[in-house]
């Protein structure tokens, strides 16, 4: 039996990367290949559950006890892995690569699923860019596969040897399409849940940070409501910058335009109530609610800042990222929810698992 070691879960539950990662697990789970997962964040009940299904979860210590972490590593590693795969978003979080290449792990796999720093401080995001700049040798010198959800995401975390020379693969975030497929019945009944029947709805999904930039959504909203009065924004999520989106929203008048579902474990049924989904990130590796949303034939716009890779349908959309008013009138122009998909958008399927054989070969 084949042994992989996979880093890092969250706390399982909103994130793109864990979305990603438990996809993953399942649709290989009958290749006779036993998975273990690496954690940072010690949760019971979802270690119980993944532990019910199989997996062992090793949960280590944070960055900053890096070398405590590196100690930890050492000793999980004794298990002889045949595959050491590491789902990161920063080069200087490379400590797992390390403790692997001097385990002498035959395959070890870096995965880069983002393309800048979360942090509005300037010092201390120039700090970390410089930090991700300075270990990009090592995160090449450890690591023997390199893989990135997008083009900007390799280009982030990779050497400008293995960028330039296009020695990375392109993992796609995978998901299942027959999950978030379009339910007429859903949609009807989420829009009455709600109360949002006779409103056009313009959707989010995320959470609330600077990452996401979600000021700019209720900039979006404003000057949609100028040629579309019965606009509402519907918001999926919550985050540290929840309150100050509310204060913002009050101060523009368009609070009472909002409505806030908050966190939700069925945010497939969501997307159904949508008209237009809204996604105006600072940064993004390849964001997966974006092809979620697509998948379930919504109309989508995404900010400039936003790899092109993420436009798999036909009525979707990059705009500036400091033009609310350029949001607005396309939103205006989509007549249609329906997003007819691209043939690109093959490569998101859970089914085509092709791209899986990158990691488990």
């Amino acid at each position: 039996m084949k042994k992989i070691l996979i880093g890092y879960l969250g706390l399982g539950k909103t994130s793109g990367i864990d979305k990603y990662l438990l996809n993953f697990a399942k649709k290989i789970e009958n290749k006779n290949i036993q998975i273990d997962f690496l954690t940072r964040y010690y949760d019971k009940e979802f270690k119980e559950e993944l532990n019910k299904m199989g997996y062992n979860v090793y949960v280590v210590s944070r960055n900053r006890h890096f070398i405590k972490q590196y100690k930890e590593m050492k000793n999980i590693l004794k298990n002889n892995y045949d595959v050491a795969y590491f789902n990161i978003s920063e080069t200087y979080n490379c400590i797992g690569l390390i403790a692997a290449k001097k385990a002498k792990v035959k395959k070890i796999i870096s995965h880069s699923h983002n393309s800048d720093i979360a942090s509005n401080n300037k010092i201390i995001k120039k700090i970390k860019v410089f930090l991700n700049y300075l270990f990009k040798p090592v995160v090449s010198n450890c690591a023997n596969n390199y893989l990135a959800c997008s083009d900007l995401a390799a280009k982030w975390l990779y050497t400008k040897q293995i960028y330039k020379n296009e020695k990375y693969n392109i993992i796609y975030n995978s998901i299942d399409f027959n999950k978030f497929c379009f339910k007429p019945k859903i949609r009807k009944d989420i829009r009455r849940k709600l109360n949002i029947d006779d409103n056009y709805v313009l959707g989010f999904v995320g959470r609330f940070n600077y990452q996401k930039n979600t000021k700019f959504l209720v900039d979006v909203l404003f000057e949609t409501l100028k040629q579309k009065n019965n606009t509402i924004l519907l918001c999926i999520g919550d985050g540290e910058e929840l309150e100050r989106f509310k204060n913002y929203a009050k101060e523009k008048n368009v609070y009472d335009k909002v409505v806030f579902a908050g966190s939700v474990n069925n945010v497939y049924d969501y997307y159904q109530a949508f008209d237009v989904f809204i996604l105006p990130s600072l940064y993004e590796g390849l964001p997966i609610v974006g092809v979620e949303a697509q998948i379930n034939g919504c109309p989508s716009i995404f900010s400039d800042r936003i790899t092109k890779h993420v436009l798999i349908g036909k009525n979707s959309y990059r705009e500036k990222i400091n033009d609310a008013k350029a949001w607005a009138d396309r939103i205006i122009s989509i007549k249609d929810r329906n997003n007819i998909l691209l043939d690109v958008a093959k490569n998101y399927d859970l089914n085509n698992t092709e791209q899986f054989n990158m990691i488990i070969n």
